[in-house]
């Protein structure tokens, strides 16, 4: 049977990493099962395959539940529909695809051949991924390029320094023996399409902001309650502050409230609802006149007319995975798919096919070039797609 821990043994044997006894345990395995024997050895010496491989090995660290669902229905024999993906996208390489080889006795990985790119390569306009870039919006209206100015201090609102530490943060410090302020000083982060910023908020709230969104904040909190405006998507992480709850506000009356805790929150104008998935912590999340408390690994989907519906995730991680410069889709549909491409590589992304029911599960990284993203949905889910400049269309 392959399981996820053969697997294991598989890529670490290959990439020269296996230990004494994980190599033994493999030799045993490799003895019961001689069918995957010479897969296993084209696997060991090939240099581009042993890249998938090490991706492989780093990509089930951070999705286990990825990774046992993917065996699962490997092993299972449950045929394999165009509809959903299993890939986690190496430099060349997904690693489902290498299970995909030992799982198919290696048809796959070593027969199959794809076919030709429509566009030459020499003729491929530059589609590059995201970068951190974003706009400082001061209390006096002055705009400021983050990807533009140098570390350090940018400006004093009030007793607050606001820095830039790197090439990705920008830092709120105050100061306890500075003038108190008569009136809050509002700051705004805007990121454009192809953008990200990672700023920390005068509370200690860290907050990552996704590509095209915007956070408007007070450079000090103070009152009954810690206040932000958020369009886009962000993940915070909330300094806790019992007297104090933080809360996320959003456009038409919906809000997260917490004292402290771990969640992201999306709600972008294009998509048909938005959403807050909870990893630690409570929340609590209103649309309109509705509210509900949320329990880790919940997410709730607040749409247009005021509902709101709460789901249990089971990799509820996979919703802050953009915060570590991944892709995650899981089962996600095309639709939605498409739109989280358009923003990070700012194009314009339309469908044209029959129907949009097509579900997509994948790990990718976000510093993969859009050619390489859609190169991949081609081959594997039964894509096709034609690019005009900065238009994307793709075809079922």
């Amino acid at each position: 049977m392959l399981t996820s821990e053969v697997v294991e043994l598989i890529a670490k044997q290959c990439t020269g990493i296996a230990d004494a006894e994980e190599s033994l345990a493999l030799g045993k395995w490799l003895t019961e099962h001689p069918e995957h024997r010479e897969v296993v050895e084209r696997l060991r010496t090939s240099s581009d395959w042993q890249r998938g491989l090490e991706t492989y090995l780093q990509a089930i660290e951070r999705s286990p539940v990825l990774e046992e669902a993917l065996i699962a229905r490997l092993s299972g024999g449950e045929p394999l529909q165009k509809a959903h993906v299993w890939l986690i996208w190496g430099r060349r390489v997904a690693a489902a695809c290498i299970v995909l080889a030992l799982a198919g006795g290696g048809w796959w990985l070593f027969d199959r051949k794809p076919e030709p790119v429509a566009i030459p390569i020499a003729s491929r306009p530059v589609l590059a991924p995201g970068s951190n870039r974003a706009t400082l919006i001061l209390s006096d209206q002055k705009e400021i390029s983050l990807d533009d100015v140098h570390t350090g201090s940018l400006a004093h609102e009030g007793n607050v320094n606001v820095v830039k530490s790197d090439s990705s943060s920008l830092v709120y410090i105050g100061n306890a023996n500075g003038p108190t302020p008569t009136a809050l000083a509002y700051n705004m982060v805007i990121t454009p399409r192809a953008g990200q910023y990672h700023l920390k908020l005068a509370d200690g709230t860290v907050v990552y902001l996704n590509a095209q969104s915007s956070l408007r904040f007070p450079v000090g909190f103070s009152g009954k309650e810690r206040k932000v405006d958020l369009t886009g998507e962000a993940y915070f992480e909330v300094a806790r502050d019992a007297a104090r709850p933080f809360k996320v506000s959003m456009a038409k009356g919906k809000e997260v409230t917490v004292l402290g805790t771990r969640f992201d929150v999306r709600d972008y104008a294009d998509d048909p609802a938005a959403a807050a998935m909870l990893l630690d912590g409570s929340v609590r999340v209103t649309n309109g006149g509705r509210s509900m408390t949320l329990e880790p690994g919940q997410q709730a989907t607040l749409d247009p007319g005021g509902a709101v519906a709460v789901a249990h995730d089971d990799d509820a991680e996979a919703s802050i995975s953009w915060t570590k410069g991944l892709f995650r889709f899981n089962n996600l549909p095309l639709a939605d798919v498409l739109r989280q491409l358009s923003r990070w590589y700012d194009v314009d992304v339309v469908f044209n096919g029959k129907s949009l029911e097509v579900t997509i599960t994948a790990t990718i990284s976000r510093s993969t070039s859009a050619w390489e993203v859609l190169d991949a949905l081609k081959e594997i889910a039964g894509l096709k797609y034609t690019v005009e400049g900065k238009k994307i269309t793709v075809f079922h």
